[in-house]
């Protein structure tokens, strides 16, 4: 994995799933946590971030953690194999089912390399396509995943608790 001075990527394993319960959980409440209402947060992250989730994603067939450590963890990602956006067409791909960099860290080359080890695990695993959801009232990350070549291709519902946002499924395709 991608080691740089300040930081290092590496594969999670089930010892990190506590971290990572907590970690995205931060990152979740940081990038909704404005625009909706706390009981909706809490409820999806009841839902999604505890340690016996994260460690049944971190152990399922086809998937790959990806930590970010500096003096401690500042991001993630989640790849899966095999799996196609709602309504897609195309082969199954690979998904980026969550991609979170703590905000001190943003702007700094971490996401960016981060990124890069998802594509070149799409890469290596023979996927034509990459694909994630990401908010609709998200500007930084849709910047950023178009700055890598994604697309929107389409949207889907995304259940905040029993709030229901809007998400932009974002499409790249692979050259082999």
């Amino acid at each position: 994995m991608t080691t740089t001075q300040a930081w290092k990527i590496r594969p999670a394993g089930a010892a990190d799933a506590s971290t990572l319960a907590a970690l995205g959980a931060d990152m979740f409440r940081l990038t909704y946590g404005h625009a909706t209402p706390a009981e909706e947060i809490d409820a999806h992250i009841a839902t999604h971030y505890g340690t016996a989730i994260q460690e049944r994603e971190i152990r399922r067939p086809g998937t790959t953690v990806l930590i970010v450590e500096a003096e401690k963890p500042i991001g993630y990602a989640i790849v899966v194999s095999g799996t196609a956006p709602p309504n897609f067409a195309g082969p199954p791909g690979l998904e980026i089912a969550r991609f979170y960099i703590d905000r001190p860290w943003q702007g700094t080359g971490v996401a960016k390399t981060l990124m890069e080890e998802c594509l070149q695990l799409a890469a290596k695993r023979s996927h034509s396509i990459v694909w994630l959801l990401v908010w609709e009232h998200n500007p930084r990350a849709l910047a950023f995943y178009e700055k890598f070549g994604f697309v929107v291709a389409g949207e889907t519902p995304f259940p905040v608790g029993q709030e229901i946002q809007r998400d932009w499924i974002m499409i790249r395709r692979l050259d082999h």
